[in-house]
Parts: structure tokens; C-alpha cells; sequence
């Protein structure tokens, strides 16, 4: 009898053992976890409009989790730990009273059942997330890829000169060989730049 105690012991402890091992990291969590491939280079201003519009039908068709989704994995792994609460004591009791080898056969199965839910659950979870921590790094790149630009555009205007309207008026018709007059008076360039 100690001997079946001591074997449901050892295969107990090898289902639990082998439920708390992680799972494998998806490849995708991989790559992401190795920060960005590449540099932000800012959009080019021909192409500003055209990439704002497929910026907003990205963020459109980006699904906004369901709380409903939420709710059904915290209420499963709420009955799950509940499950499991009251199914270590009836195990710790049944291992201790030296059960059989059936006994010990459905503690097995139903321990491995509920292995097989979690490890299910798992994997919904962490398709969840991998989907999710996907998003937020594409908005993040288009983020930082829309500062560039926006930094690039302002670096751009910076360098060119802001005339006035009378300034620029004086200046074309400096180009055109005539001074424009008030009251037949030629007029001198303007004095003030903005």
C-alpha cells in the first residue's frame, strides 16, 4: 500500500511539474523582445496625406479588445483555482488513506483533464497578448515614425524665409524690373522680415 501512496505521489508531483513548466515562446514574441530591426526614417511630404489615410484605416480596423473576453478568462481561471483548491484536499486525503490503483487512475485522469484546460487556456491567453503586444508596437512605430515627420517638416520650414506680403510684392516686382508706386512715389524695400 505504501508503494501506491508513494507511486500517486511521484505522479502527482510529475503533473504538476510538468503544468508549471512555461510554455514555448512564440517566434513573434521572440523578434519583438529583440527591440526594432530597423531605424524611423520620416515620411516624405508628397506622401504625408496618403499614409495619413492609411494610418486612420489601420487604426479603424484595429479591434478593440471585448471586455466580454476579459471576463470569460478571469471567470475560467477563477473556477479553475477553485477547482483546484478543493481537489488538492480530497487528493491529500485520498493519497493518504492508501487508495487503489483505480482510485489512484482517476486522480491521474482528472488531474490531467484539468492540465489539458489550462494548457488550452494558455494558449488563448497568449495568442491574446502576442496579438496585442503586436498592436502596440505598430502604433508605436507609426508614432514615432509621424514625430519624424513632423520634426522633418518643422526642420524644413525653419530654413525658408517667412516674408511679409509687402516684402514679397517688393520682390517680385523687383524680379519683373518694376517698383511698384503709391501716389506715383517709388517705394523702397521693406525694412522689416518676419
Amino acid at each position: 500500500m505504501t508503494a501506491h501512496a508513494l507511486g500517486a505521489l511521484a505522479l502527482l508531483a510529475s503533473l504538476l511539474t510538468t503544468s508549471a513548466q512555461p510554455a514555448a515562446r512564440p517566434a513573434a514574441t521572440a523578434q519583438f523582445a529583440q527591440g526594432p530591426v530597423s531605424t524611423i526614417t520620416p515620411i516624405p511630404i508628397p506622401e504625408i496625406a496618403q499614409r495619413a489615410e492609411q494610418a486612420t484605416t489601420f487604426l479603424r480596423a484595429t479591434p478593440a479588445p471585448e471586455a466580454s473576453e476579459f471576463r470569460d478568462a478571469e471567470l475560467e481561471l477563477m473556477e479553475t483555482a477553485d477547482w483546484i483548491s478543493k481537489r488538492h484536499v480530497t487528493t491529500t486525503e485520498t493519497l493518504a488513506s492508501s487508495p487503489s490503483e483505480s482510485a489512484l487512475a482517476g486522480l491521474a485522469d482528472s488531474w490531467q483533464a484539468m492540465r489539458s484546460r489550462l494548457v488550452l487556456l494558455n494558449g488563448k491567453l497568449t495568442r491574446r497578448a502576442t496579438l496585442a503586444q503586436q498592436r502596440v508596437e505598430q502604433i508605436e512605430t507609426m508614432r514615432v515614425t509621424w514625430l519624424a515627420t513632423q520634426a522633418s517638416a518643422r526642420e524644413a520650414t525653419a530654413h525658408r524665409p517667412c516674408w511679409s506680403r509687402s516684402t514679397r510684392r517688393w520682390l517680385s516686382s523687383q524680379a519683373l524690373g518694376r517698383t511698384p508706386t503709391r501716389g506715383g512715389a517709388l517705394s523702397a524695400p521693406p525694412t522689416s522680415f518676419r
